[in-house]
């Protein structure tokens, strides 16, 4: 059988929008329209917010036009496939760092200690 795939969504109720974006410190931004759509341009407010995304402590707010929506996710997908995945990480750090002999005759890696 295959492989099940869990992800956790997040999702904020109308009622909470306001105080969710205050914590963010964003909703004087939102108020004001200093905020646009990464995708469209357009100006963000209270009414048409469709998303929220958060990647590499950057926090970008979209328009609710589901186009911008499939945009956003088609450059964070390919983003993601041209990031290397911890096992490829480990692969490099190991090549990076290979076994070597020790004067005991027995072979040890080399460990860095952060």
């Amino acid at each position: 059988m295959g492989s099940r795939m869990e992800r956790k969504i997040y999702a904020v109720h109308d009622r909470d929008l306001k105080q969710f974006l205050t914590e963010l410190k964003l909703l004087d931004k939102v108020l004001k329209g200093e905020i646009k759509c990464p995708e469209c341009d357009c100006v963000i407010a209270l009414e048409n917010i469709g998303f929220i995304t958060f990647s590499k402590g950057e926090v970008k707010i979209c328009c609710d036009d589901i186009e911008c929506f499939y945009k956003l996710r088609t450059k964070y997908r390919r983003k993601k496939r041209e990031e290397p995945s911890e096992e490829e990480i480990e692969v490099v750090e190991e090549m990076q760092n290979p076994l070597h002999e020790s004067g005991s005759g027995t072979e040890e890696a080399k460990m860095d200690e952060a």
